[in-house]
C-alpha cells in the first residue's frame, strides 16, 4: 500500500520548495505551484543550475492571498499578493515562449540583489496553455510554469535505492516533486498509470527527464555532480536520465499527507 508521505508546492520556479499538508488541486494544477518565475531581461527563465543561489530564497505562504519571500542569513524580505497583475511580457522557457506579466522594478531589484545580475519577476499570463498528455487521458490539464507536466510524483524507497551508490546522500528536495510517496518498492511509481489520492484522479505521463538541478543542496546551493552522474549510469530511459513520474490531473479536489494511493 503506497501513501503520500510528503506534498510541495513552488511558488516561484526555481527557488526553495514549501512543505504542505495538502494540496489543493484546480484547473492549472497545485494552487500556487509555479505560478510565478524569475526571467533574464531577454525573458529567459533563471534556474538553479545556472544560478545555485536560488536556493537561498525562501517562501512563506501567509494565506491564499500573500507569500512572504525571504533570504536566508538575511533581513531582507519581500510580500507578493497573489492577485498582483503587470505589464504584459513574453517568458522563455526550453522548447517554449508562455505569457508572463511583469511584477515591477522593486520586486525585480530584491531578486537581482541575490542573483547578482538583473532578473525580473513574472506571473504566468491569462493564455491558456496545456500539458502534452491532455489528448491521451481524455482531458485538457492547464499548466502554469511547469515544464510539461502539472504534478511530479517520486517515492522514497526510489530515493533510497540511489543513495545506495552514492557517497554523499541526495535529499527529496532535489528532485523538487510535488507528491511523495512510501509503502512500495523503489520505482513502483514508475508504472503508475490511472491512480486516485484522495479522490482526484490522476494519470501517469512521462518518466521525468532531469537535468542538472538535482546536483544542488537546497540547504547550502553546493553542487554534488554525482548525483546526475549515477542517474546517467543507473537510471537511462530512453536515453535520458530518469527519476520521477510527470502526472496530470483529471479532476479538482484535495490531496493530503497521509491519504492512501489507489489503483
Amino acid at each position: 500500500m503506497m501513501l503520500v508521505q510528503g506534498l510541495r508546492v513552488y511558488p516561484i520556479k526555481g527557488c526553495r520548495g514549501v512543505n504542505v499538508t495538502q494540496l489543493q488541486i484546480g484547473p492549472s494544477g497545485p494552487a500556487l505551484d509555479r505560478q510565478w518565475m524569475l526571467v533574464e531581461p531577454n525573458g529567459r527563465r533563471v534556474s538553479q543550475r545556472r544560478f545555485p543561489q536560488l536556493t537561498q530564497v525562501h517562501v512563506r505562504i501567509e494565506d491564499p492571498r500573500r507569500i512572504l519571500i525571504h533570504r536566508a542569513g538575511s533581513r531582507g524580505r519581500v510580500r507578493i499578493h497573489t492577485n498582483a497583475r503587470g505589464p504584459s511580457c513574453e517568458a522563455r522557457m526550453p522548447g517554449v515562449s508562455v505569457d508572463a506579466e511583469d511584477l515591477g522594478d522593486d520586486v525585480a531589484n530584491w531578486f537581482s540583489d541575490i542573483v547578482g545580475r538583473p532578473v525580473r519577476l513574472v506571473r504566468k499570463g491569462k493564455r491558456a496553455r496545456y500539458s502534452p498528455g491532455g489528448e491521451v487521458h481524455g482531458g485538457l490539464t492547464e499548466l502554469r510554469f511547469a515544464d510539461v507536466y502539472p504534478l511530479l510524483v517520486a517515492a522514497l524507497e526510489s530515493l533510497a535505492w540511489l543513495n545506495t551508490f552514492l557517497v554523499m546522500p541526495a535529499f527529496m528536495d532535489q528532485f523538487r516533486p510535488n507528491i511523495i510517496l512510501t509503502g512500495g518498492m523503489p520505482f513502483d511509481e514508475d508504472r503508475l498509470k490511472q491512480f486516485q489520492i484522495g479522490g482526484v484522479r490522476l494519470a501517469g505521463g512521462s518518466l521525468c527527464h532531469r537535468c542538472g538541478v538535482v546536483n544542488v543542496d537546497q540547504l547550502t546551493g553546493q553542487k554534488n555532480p554525482e548525483v546526475l552522474e549515477l542517474l546517467c549510469q543507473v537510471r537511462m530511459i530512453g536515453g535520458k536520465p530518469r527519476f520521477g513520474l510527470n502526472v496530470d490531473h483529471l479532476s479538482t479536489g484535495t490531496i493530503a499527507v497521509g491519504q492512501e494511493l489507489q489503483t
